[in-house]
């Protein structure tokens, strides 16, 4: 099934460990110390990845773009701001003057875990799941990215229960999509936006290994989809775009 946020599955890291859904793998800091990746994430916070590179004309753009910024996420919006270069070896320290001389803020370290075009970068919520996932600069990007931090910020983490593993739920072109691998039976379904407005509300009979879906006008944004249903409740937030 589409999911909600285009996950490529291109962070290439072998053992791979994970905590939520962020990847734990060896990094070295600037004075080349070698640390385990999760060692930087302070829990119950957002938590922002960043991969660039010294040679990376759009990866500094970027990292410009959002210098007005970086200030209030860090003392005011609860997030872990990390970026880590893709640089060789022999240009970390080329790497680091760049990163002092542009005064840029937040936790550097290096590796070359990603498997993909840099600048990208990686955004996760207060329980560490995926919520966005960009590859490449544009020069407006850095608006929206700072509305959905300090949305995330705002927001109560939803209730997971053990039914997560069997309930697949996502938006794509403004269809909400659902499927579970189990009967559900009858189940109201509402879409709250991130602020608690109630967006849309229905009932329907969902069972296993079906697929459920409907369409609605102008799903983007931040959501969270809450399904109840006898001897269930559930809840996920989701991005749209």
């Amino acid at each position: 099934m589409n999911k909600l946020i285009l996950v490529l599955s291109l962070v290439l890291i072998p053992s791979l460990k994970l905590i939520g859904q962020i990847p734990n793998f060896t990094v070295l800091d600037s004075n080349q110390v070698q640390y385990e990746f999760h060692e930087f994430i302070e829990e119950n916070k957002t938590t922002l990845v960043t991969y660039w590179a010294e040679w990376c004309a759009p990866c500094r753009w970027e990292l410009n773009s959002w210098k007005d910024y970086t200030e209030n996420w860090l003392d005011h919006k609860n997030l872990n701001l990390i970026a880590i270069s893709t640089d060789d070896e022999d240009d970390y320290n080329a790497a680091i003057a760049m990163w002092n001389e542009n005064e840029w803020q937040g936790q550097l370290l290096f590796s070359n875990s990603i498997g993909s075009s840099i600048p990208r970068y990686f955004l996760y919520d207060k329980n560490q799941e995926l919520i966005r996932d960009k590859t490449g600069y544009s020069s407006d990007d850095v608006v929206e990215l700072d509305h959905i931090i300090d949305s995330l910020n705002n927001f109560i983490s939803p209730i997971r229960e053990k039914l997560k593993e069997e309930i697949d739920v996502g938006i794509l072109n403004n269809q909400l999509t659902l499927r579970s691998s189990i009967d559900l039976g009858l189940v109201e379904i509402m879409i709250y936006s991130i602020d608690g407005g109630l967006v849309a509300y229905h009932k329907a009979e969902i069972f296993g290994n079906s697929l459920y879906f409907n369409s609605y006008n102008d799903l983007t944004g931040i959501f969270v989809i809450q399904l109840l249903g006898e001897n269930l409740e559930f809840s996920q937030l989701l991005y749209a775009n």
